[in-house]
């Protein structure tokens, strides 16, 4: 459907290599528990897929290592309290400016970001946010997420990293 509009599709997996090289996507999330990412690069490497790596990290020191092994952008989280984290106290809008401000590459927020919260979230010059329960547990999932879109396009903050294109 993008390729018909004359728009590049930008499909990333979650944590599937596999699938990710299978279907060209422009890239794959690695979560704690994945393959680490200089074999992900490897992988790629050997089937001529040249997508974007990124991983999840929930600390300063995680960032840095992820930065450390090859990673081309990082989600940090939890920021706020979240439903998919309920025994885990969040990490707090410091911490994300913290590894903002550490690291040379791309920082995505994740956890409890919402149409409240997000503009202070993005203040910190992080790349971006990725939504989950906001969007999914809303009455108007495209609304909830039309929302955030219109919230975020009032910052005029500008991330420290583009997110790769």
């Amino acid at each position: 459907a993008c390729r018909n509009r004359g728009l590049a599709p930008q499909l990333f997996v979650n944590d599937r290599v596999d699938l990710a090289i299978a279907t060209e996507s422009k890239g794959v999330h690695l979560a704690s528990k994945s393959l680490p990412i200089h074999a992900v690069r490897s992988i790629g490497q050997k089937s001529a897929w040249t997508g974007i790596i990124g991983c999840s990290v929930h600390s300063y020191d995680e960032a840095l290592v992820a930065v450390a092994a090859g990673a081309d952008y990082i989600t940090f989280g939890h920021v706020y309290a979240s439903e998919s984290h309920r025994d885990l106290a969040p990490r707090g809008l410091l911490e994300l400016t913290r590894i903002v401000q550490a690291v040379e590459i791309p920082v995505l927020a994740i956890g409890g970001i919402d149409v409240s919260n997000v503009l202070p979230v993005l203040e910190t010059g992080c790349s971006g946010v990725a939504v989950i329960g906001s969007v999914l547990n809303a009455g108007d999932p495209k609304q909830a997420a039309a929302a955030i879109k219109e919230q975020m396009l009032k910052s005029s903050v500008l991330p420290r990293y583009a997110f790769p294109s």
